[in-house]
């Protein structure tokens, strides 16, 4: 039996969707070496540029199935014995001058196509991985995140490079997720506040030891806490300390101080009660040598415990708040007030300054509003004759009071301190004490230690400066400003009872 496809004439081959397939995957292929060659002596390559080759490649694919369906149609032609006359648009001829120059029209359109297509995806692309897509598309919705990125330590570090990562299996996860998140900002159905972002993070270990090597030996870091109070003259205090963060020193594999949880032979493990990883109620801890030590709420039971999901404890677990940190109102005034943006000459705007700050707002406007009213008139009500001579000095409190708001306030997205509470240390919120406290315990009675100088130890506190007769194990015990005693571990519960980031306790 002849085989007669080494008989087929060009008709066969000589179609519209032969030379088109051809033609779209010549410039899929095309498109694809010129990215590659554009970012190869690029000064920073993209992370999503895998995904261009993937969505080319696929097109290319398409093209090549449309160039073998138009030789198939051809070929059933053929035999059919249906004789269709070649395309005309393709009928060149380039002994002729005329049609030498529409080959070069076509080459030369063909090429400008090329680069417009390699500048559009290249450019593309990196918008779409850029802080500004991120912020700024939606500005209502993410614009408070945005504003915390670019104020904080974390400032040059992408979003991506936390919340997407590189490859295209990453670039696809987030601009589907995206889309969800899209429609529901087009029908304005999400929720205020946002809720859910640290669960959508890139893995902690990848993500943050990128940077920082979490078993790294540290030791001490001495820190200098600067509080004032809520009274006429703003009282100063100082709390300094040295903060235990500790590591694992070489050659140790048990790890040390508040870094003892992150060495990389122990595995911690804990489930929660609550969504937001607060209710803390069953703590495992596996230490190199194999030894398991379990703790848990007395009244948790096994049926609910079975149900809880287990995470295992990785950095943002107390690093919360890395890249957007929202302060409370009392930090703001703290900071301002110790870093000599206010000056405590104004009697009472520690707690004035804070009261404004932390009330509710319907929108930011309104606050900013605010701030500058309730400054001037209280000053007008309570004390005309500063009014009158400290003009200068109340212009600027406002004027930081509502940079500061700006900042860390935004009442049309419900953000604020006390909803994404930093969980780095024990006052504001309970921080560490979700799991060093008296209720998780194991089957004998154990309970995770909550001594104070586990994890920092008080130098000096106030004018106390007696550094010679320091216990440098134990510090000195700690003291309330006002109280004529040491704290009474028995009279006293978690600081987050009474702290709550407000003007009333401080």
């Amino acid at each position: 039996m002849n085989d007669t496809r080494h008989h087929w004439p060009t008709s066969v081959y000589y179609n519209y969707y032969t030379l088109s397939g051809v033609a779209l995957a010549l410039l899929c292929a095309l498109l694809i070496a010129g990215l590659f060659t554009v970012n190869l002596f690029a000064d920073t390559p993209i992370a999503y540029l895998g995904v261009s080759y993937v969505l080319l490649a696929v097109t290319g694919a398409v093209g090549i199935a449309g160039a073998a369906l138009g030789i198939a149609i051809g070929a059933r032609r053929w035999r059919l014995g249906i004789r269709p006359a070649p395309p005309l648009l393709f009928r060149l001829n380039l002994s002729l001058p005329r049609h030498r120059l529409v080959a070069l029209g076509i080459l030369a359109g063909t090429m400008g196509i090329m680069i417009a297509g390699v500048g559009g995806s290249y450019k593309g692309i990196t918008y779409l991985e850029s802080d500004e897509f991120c912020g700024g598309a939606c500005h209502t919705v993410m614009g408070p995140q945005a504003i915390a990125h670019e104020n904080s330590p974390h400032a040059k570090v992408e979003c991506v490079d936390c919340h997407v990562g590189g490859g295209a299996g990453a670039f696809a996860e987030a601009k589907l997720a995206g889309s969800r998140r899209l429609w529901a900002a087009l029908t304005d159905s999400y929720s205020r506040p946002i809720t859910g972002v640290g669960h959508q993070l890139r893995p902690v270990r990848e993500m943050c030891e990128n940077c920082h090597e979490s078993s790294r030996w540290i030791g001490f870091k001495e820190r200098t806490f600067n509080y004032f109070s809520a009274v006429e003259d703003n009282a100063p205090r100082s709390l300094r300390m040295l903060v235990k963060v500790g590591g694992t020193k070489p050659g140790s594999t048990r790890g040390q101080g508040i870094h003892y949880h992150m060495s990389s032979e122990r595995k911690l493990e804990f489930a929660a009660e609550d969504e937001s990883l607060d209710d803390i109620a069953w703590v495992q801890v596996t230490e190199p040598d194999g030894e398991v030590r379990t703790y848990r709420k007395r009244s948790l039971d096994d049926e609910t415990l079975a149900q809880l999901e287990r995470y295992e404890m990785d950095c943002i677990d107390c690093h919360s708040r890395p890249a957007h940190q929202f302060n409370s109102a009392t930090d703001i005034m703290n900071e301002l007030l110790g870093d000599g943006r206010l000056t405590p000459k104004l009697p009472y705007i520690k707690k004035v300054g804070t009261q404004l700050l932390e009330a509710e707002y319907e929108t930011q406007g309104e606050g900013i509003e605010a701030i500058a009213a309730g400054l001037t008139d209280f000053y007008r009500a309570e004390y005309p004759d500063t009014l009158q001579d400290s003009q200068e000095w109340i212009a600027g409190a406002v004027d930081e009071l509502q940079t500061e708001y700006r900042k860390n306030f935004f009442p049309e997205m419900g953000v604020r301190w006390d909803v994404y509470r930093q969980r780095i240390g024990h006052r504001d919120s309970n921080g560490c004490f979700r799991c060093h406290n008296d209720t998780l315990a194991t089957p004998d009675g154990r309970t995770i230690f909550s001594t104070c100088t586990r994890c920092h130890v008080i130098l000096t506190q106030s004018d106390d400066a007696a550094l010679l007769a320091l216990e440098a194990d134990e510090g000195q015990a700690f003291y309330h400003l006002g109280e004529d005693g040491e704290v009474d571990r028995e009279e006293y519960s978690e600081c987050a009872d009474c702290h709550t980031g407000g003007s009333e306790i401080y």
